[in-house]
């Protein structure tokens, strides 16, 4: 896994350079790796095996502010335009909200890696369309002139330049939570326009 690799060479350099590297900037990268490694792999247990879904009556509306909440710091402190769509229509689907919840949580994580370190906008539109519901997250980064969809949900989004894996635990879990609702997920990305991501999920109710 690329974020190990990462983890272990930085371990490395430290244990050869001592006090060389050893800097408030080198321990908070590290720091944010090893809780990067801690969310993945409770992701991977969570959602890495046939577990049944745990459907309820969800108020999508409500769950989708609920996501952004968790990211408000990274929008306020990044300078970031957030753009919200909700159509009316947007009420309740029967859904697994926890799995939801993380899903999206992703998409948008994976949009605020993609923008620059100041500035970006970053989208978020929900509507119907023929008894799904459809859950878009768009952002005006990096963006990849890379084949999309396969290789997007097998070894990366090819987002990040440097960095095309950092987000292909995440990216596979999105997929793996929408096909599991009887869903699917598609991308469409060009290099320097950003990324579109589209989950569509059945209402069920």
């Amino acid at each position: 896994h690329t974020l190990v690799a990462q983890m272990r060479a930085r371990v490395k350099r430290l244990a050869q350079n001592g006090d060389e590297d050893d800097s408030p900037e080198v321990k908070r990268q590290l720091v944010e790796k090893v809780e990067q490694l801690a969310r993945a792999v409770a992701r991977v247990t969570e959602f890495g095996f046939p577990l049944d879904l745990n459907l309820s009556n969800t108020d999508v509306r409500e769950l989708l502010y609920e996501v952004l909440l968790r990211f408000h710091e990274d929008f306020s402190t990044r300078g970031i335009s957030l753009e919200i769509e909700v159509a009316s229509e947007v009420k309740h689907a029967t859904v697994d909200r926890l799995k939801l919840r993380e899903a999206l949580g992703e998409l948008v994580r994976n949009a605020l890696h993609a923008l620059p370190e100041q500035g970006g906008k970053l989208g978020l539109r929900a509507r119907v369309a023929q008894d799904d519901l459809i859950i878009e997250v768009a952002d005006n980064g990096r963006g990849t002139d890379e084949p999309l969809i396969d290789q997007t949900f097998s070894d990366g989004d090819g987002r990040r330049g440097a960095e095309p894996k950092r987000a292909g635990v995440g990216l596979k879990l999105v997929k793996a939570v929408a096909e599991q609702h009887g869903g699917r997920v598609t991308t469409t990305s060009e290099q320097g326009e950003g990324t579109h991501v589209q989950m569509r999920l059945p209402l069920r109710a």
